[in-house]
């Protein structure tokens, strides 16, 4: 990351001097935004400051940073793309980590979750959300769960738990997303939806094949989630909002109605988080 950062410091100041730059733009799995942003040696030497790089420098740095696609264009002053591609710059959200190990760090997922609900949501709501993450993590079977953390610079940021959904006379596996949280000092950056994008494609590598959440239809749905009914996907309780309650396929196939009543983990079986 500190690689990477230092190679994008000629683009900044290539933008701020007002000249034109050539960028190579990778993108991987993680993303569907802007995640590298490497200049490309100059065609104008004028525009060389000496600190760009080569192309056997490039390949290897996009290949150590697993991008596994490639755009050269030109940016100019005034390009609407160029804004937020110095804002990426500057907030450091270049390759960003995810991970999925939890060991030794339930204290800070934990914080993060109720720091986070109690500042949108109140501090009984940030207490309830923490006491459902320190369950989760507690006492739920690693084989019934997925954990997603985001890090940055030693600090968890960002965090999604997925647990698993029973429909007693379905054969299909099916997992809820709940709850989700980002740092209040790091919202507005994408970096909940970039957690989202990464953790459905685990998901989907893994084999499950419909992903429940129960939230703002508005900003699940940028990540591929549409209403469902609970006729068609009962929930384990009667939900108190049910234009939130939402469906994902993680297969290629459409979600048919799910059959059976359902069951959720020991941590989410209660009405007050429905």
């Amino acid at each position: 990351m500190a690689e990477i950062a230092r190679l994008l410091d000629p683009v900044v100041n290539h933008i701020k001097r007002g000249l034109n730059i050539n960028l190579v733009i990778g993108a991987n799995e993680n993303t569907d935004a802007l995640f590298r942003a490497i200049p490309e040696r100059q065609s104008n030497p004028g525009t060389d400051d000496g600190r760009v790089i080569d192309a056997s420098d490039l390949a290897r740095i996009l290949d150590a940073n697993r991008c596994d696609s490639v755009e050269r264009r030109p940016f100019r002053v005034g390009d609407p793309d160029i804004e937020p591609l110095i804002d990426f710059v500057r907030e450091g959200n270049i390759s960003m980590p995810f991970s999925t190990d939890t060991q030794g760090r339930e204290d800070m997922i934990i914080e993060l979750f109720r720091a986070a609900f109690t500042a949108s949501e109140g501090a009984e709501e940030g207490a309830l959300i923490g006491d459902l993450v320190h369950n989760l993590l507690a006492s739920t079977a690693q084989q019934d769960r997925f954990v997603f953390i985001a890090d940055k610079e030693g600090a968890i940021i960002g965090g999604i738990f997925f647990s698993r959904l029973t429909y007693e006379q379905d054969q299909r596996t099916v997992f809820v997303l709940a709850p989700v949280a980002v740092a209040t000092d790091q919202q507005g950056k994408g970096i909940g939806q970039r957690l989202l994008t990464h953790g459905l494609a685990v998901l989907r590598s893994a084999g499950v094949d419909i992903v429940m959440t129960y939230g703002d239809p508005g900003y699940y749905a940028k990540v591929g989630f549409k209403p469902i009914s609970e006729t068609d996907a009962p929930a384990p309780f009667k939900l108190k909002q049910p234009e939130g309650w939402l469906a994902q396929s993680l297969t290629d196939q459409a979600i048919t109605p799910l059959k059976g009543p359902s069951r959720c983990v020991e941590a989410l079986n209660h009405p007050v988080y429905w």
